[in-house]
């Protein structure tokens, strides 16, 4: 296997817990499957296809090519052909396949390195791209961190006995937790009511429930956090490739996400929203 480097771009293929190897994603496609001459060639009881997928670092990106009919997924929703964000896990049956970008020691020291990863790319290209005659302004794509939308300390409300509102709080936030793939911003509120009610638990000296409420909020707020940044990724491609209908989607989709609190980033997506909206209106039109 090929030495990485610092900066280079891995994956790193586990069945379970148990790691398969790392390889270096290069400018040259690194195939996926059981086929022997694969650049990773896995068992054929994987269920994978003989080419099931291939990887390649393309610029700044690390671009996903899948077999007609193959299936992978990447944060429990089904995955197609395209840009990947560079901490992205992809997942098919028992195997997991983790891509990962070595940084310099200066970006893995920001608050949250693969936002900052995406905005970098994306707001020098975006520029170059709507410079001209797109009509979409993206100047000024703001900071978006996904940890200024969940509020950072959470406390039981005040009504009632501590063990009656974790009960209600935990019930809203299932709930809500259901609802998210149809209402996007139910996710972060359904992140803060199982804080809630891991709080009122503790209050009331329930500390294995607490516990148990608590991982719920956490494992919840990662899966939110990875859909977040891959409705980012979408937006900055559909932006790049003047899909203005499919860019829209993703900037309706971010809206809803982040709308219970304004933001400097929730403005920028208005405004594009807005923007996107008279593009397709004069489309129609014409």
């Amino acid at each position: 296997m090929a030495e990485t480097n610092k900066g280079a771009c891995v994956l790193e293929v586990f069945d379970g817990y148990k790691s398969l190897g790392r390889h270096v994603i290069g400018l040259e496609p690194l195939v996926v499957g059981t086929d022997p001459k694969a650049n990773v060639s896995l068992p054929k009881d994987s269920g994978l296809r003989p080419v099931h997928f291939s990887l390649q670092r393309k610029g700044s990106v690390c671009q996903l090519r899948l077999a007609p009919d193959a299936k992978l997924q990447m944060a429990g929703m089904p995955i197609q052909s395209g840009p990947l964000p560079w901490d992205a896990t992809l997942v098919f049956a028992s195997l997991r396949f983790q891509l990962e970008e070595e940084r310099t020691s200066a970006l893995r020291s920001s608050g949250n390195s693969l936002v900052w990863l995406v905005l970098l790319l994306c707001v020098p290209l975006l520029m170059w791209l709507y410079s001209g005659n797109s009509g979409v302004d993206v100047s000024a794509i703001p900071k978006a961190d996904f940890e200024q939308f969940v509020a950072k300390q959470i406390e039981c409300p005040e009504q009632g006995p501590a063990r009656y509102r974790a009960e209600r709080l935990l019930e809203s936030a299932a709930s809500k937790e259901e609802r998210y793939l149809f209402e996007p911003h139910d996710g972060i509120e359904a992140i803060q009511l199982y804080a809630q009610a891991a709080a009122c638990m503790a209050s009331a000296g329930q500390i294995n429930e607490a516990q148990v409420a608590e991982k719920k909020s956490k494992k919840l707020k990662t899966r939110i956090r990875r859909d977040f940044i891959l409705h980012q990724v979408k937006l900055e491609r559909a932006l790049a490739e003047k899909d203005h209908r499919q860019a829209l989607g993703q900037a309706r989709i971010l809206v809803n996400m982040v709308g219970h609190e304004k933001s400097d980033y929730l403005t920028w997506l208005q405004h594009i929203e807005r923007q996107l909206n008279a593009i397709l209106s004069k489309e129609v039109a014409s």
